[in-house]
């Protein structure tokens, strides 16, 4: 870790910037640009697996695909989650680059129990409330975490009737519209109860 910081000093030590988002309550906020890109540059690194050393006595990836499929099998069983169709096998021509020994591409279908996009509460705008649960949408999620400036709430009344919309401690949280595609953020432990947008999946 310490020689991704000392070999991009310049990175991470550029100058603020002003940034560029939509949302009520954005305008005029600074970025750390240079944290930002040293962000990225480390989560690059983590995905190819050239962050860290890789230590071969660790279980492969094969084994823990294989104990996700069997508990997937089990909430099946106990009507916890709907059988879905399987996923094509993941072809040579898709992997974007090669993985350490022991590591393993995987379609997110086979290794989630959920992938659903919220609604919008009936009324729309008008069903928010000044307190209440919280109700994320699209300016909510940036990448590795959520920004609560701009959250909007919905009564608890709303949240019960939008019970396929709740998300739960570590969801992760994919925006699926706009100029914000592809932004994702893990939904924290301890957060509490909360809904999310049409403009968002969990």
């Amino acid at each position: 870790m310490t020689d991704v910081i000392t070999n991009n000093l310049d990175l991470w030590t550029s100058a603020l910037r002003t940034k560029s988002t939509a949302g009520r309550g954005s305008n005029g906020k600074l970025e750390a640009y240079g944290i930002k890109k040293l962000r990225e540059l480390i989560l690059d690194l983590a995905l190819r697996g050239k962050l860290v050393p890789q230590d071969p006595n660790d279980e492969p990836a094969s084994v823990l695909l294989e104990k996700i499929a069997d508990e997937k099998v089990r909430l099946i069983k106990e009507g916890e989650i709907k059988k879905e169709l399987p996923l094509p096998e993941i072809t040579e021509e898709e992997k974007p680059y090669r993985l350490p020994h022991g590591w393993e591409f995987a379609r997110l279908g086979n290794i989630t129990n959920k992938i659903g996009s919220g609604s919008t509460p009936r009324g729309g705008s008008t069903a928010y409330v000044n307190y209440g649960i919280p109700f994320l949408r699209s300016q909510n999620v940036w990448n590795h975490n959520l920004e609560m400036d701009d959250v909007a709430y919905i009564s608890k009344e709303t949240h019960e009737k939008m019970s396929n919309t709740v998300v739960e401690e570590n969801d992760i949280l994919l925006n699926i519209t706009g100029a914000s595609l592809g932004r994702c953020a893990i939904y924290p432990i301890g957060a509490g109860e909360a809904n999310v947008s049409q403009h968002v999946i969990g």
